[in-house]
C-alpha cells in the first residue's frame, strides 16, 4: 500500500497524494499571508506538485475545482 501511494500507481493512491500536497500548499499559503516568505518556495513547488497531478486521468475531472477552490 505505501509503496503504491510513493508510486502513485492507483486512482486512490493520486488521490491521496493529491490531498497531502493540497494540505501543504494551503498551510505554505497561509504562511506567506502571514508574512512568512521563506516558505514561498514550498508553496510554489507545492504548486506544481498539484498541477502534474490533476493532468493524471481520472484526477483531471477535479482540475477546475481543485483550481478554483485551491489554487486561486
Amino acid at each position: 500500500m505505501i509503496k503504491e501511494y510513493i508510486e502513485k500507481r492507483s486512482v486512490e493512491a493520486v488521490l491521496a497524494k493529491l490531498a497531502e500536497t493540497l494540505s501543504t500548499y494551503v498551510q505554505a499559503r497561509r504562511y506567506v499571508k502571514m508574512g512568512y516568505h521563506d516558505v514561498k518556495e514550498i508553496m510554489d513547488n507545492t504548486e506544481k506538485e498539484i498541477e502534474k497531478m490533476l493532468n493524471i486521468p481520472p484526477i483531471s475531472k477535479i482540475s477546475d475545482f481543485v483550481k478554483k477552490e485551491f489554487l486561486m
